[in-house]
């Protein structure tokens, strides 16, 4: 079982896939700096803006996810 701190971490996409259908704290964060961080629902090799019908995909993928 993950403590409150691990729950906390983020995680590269890079190295960990998110789990699917789950609302995530997502961020890029690169050479320019950290920018769009929000929630976000990853679902079929996508990023969505929730994890309901009415959701929206957004068109970046993010480079790193936590439990919000």
């Amino acid at each position: 079982m993950l403590n409150k701190s691990e729950l906390k971490r983020w995680i590269a996409l890079a190295d960990e896939l998110p789990p699917e259908n789950v609302m995530l704290m997502t961020k890029i964060d690169d050479d320019n700096g950290i920018r769009n961080e929000q929630k976000l629902c990853f679902h079929s090799r996508l990023w969505w803006t929730g994890c309901g019908p009415d959701a929206m995909y957004v068109y970046y993928t993010p480079t790193h996810w936590r439990q919000p």
